[in-house]
């Protein structure tokens, strides 16, 4: 059975090679029911990490993979340090999503080849349905 001191020896290692200053898991145990994640760890090793909002689920991403749970953790934080990145570098008339894209894939290689290339499949696939909106901000400024 995978444990809570497992992940979070895991997650301290990663975080420390990418220069955090980790001394835990980011992520509590026990719902708080306020719009934030948390960690769920069954007996059979799957783990579940939680969103929940005044008594609902909003979202559940379930696995027992390990590497599975500390990609979601680490794409929530480089994406969070992209958004930063982005609203500090912002480029006018730009969608927003060109360099928050690319600072998320970014950041996330740092710590994964193999994570950033599944971050730049899924904000491709995002791309497909909903393309970069530069063209549109241009017009509207026409």
């Amino acid at each position: 059975m995978i444990t809570f001191k497992e992940i979070e020896k895991e997650y301290i290692r990663i975080a420390t090679f990418w220069g955090e200053d980790a001394k835990k898991f980011p992520l509590p145990l026990i719902r708080d029911d306020c719009g934030g994640y948390h960690l769920e760890i069954s007996s059979d090793s799957t783990m579940s990490l939680i969103a929940t909002e005044r008594g609902n689920i909003n979202d559940k991403k379930t696995t027992q993979s390990m590497d599975e749970l500390l990609y979601w953790v680490f794409k929530m934080r480089a994406t969070a340090k992209a958004l930063q990145y982005e609203v500090k570098h912002r480029v006018p008339n730009q969608d927003f999503r060109r360099l928050y894209f690319l600072q998320s894939i970014n950041e996330i290689k740092k710590l994964s080849d193999v994570w950033a290339d599944r971050l730049k499949e899924e904000f491709n696939n995002i791309l497909e349905k909903n393309p970069f909106m530069d063209e549109l901000l241009d017009e509207k400024l026409k």
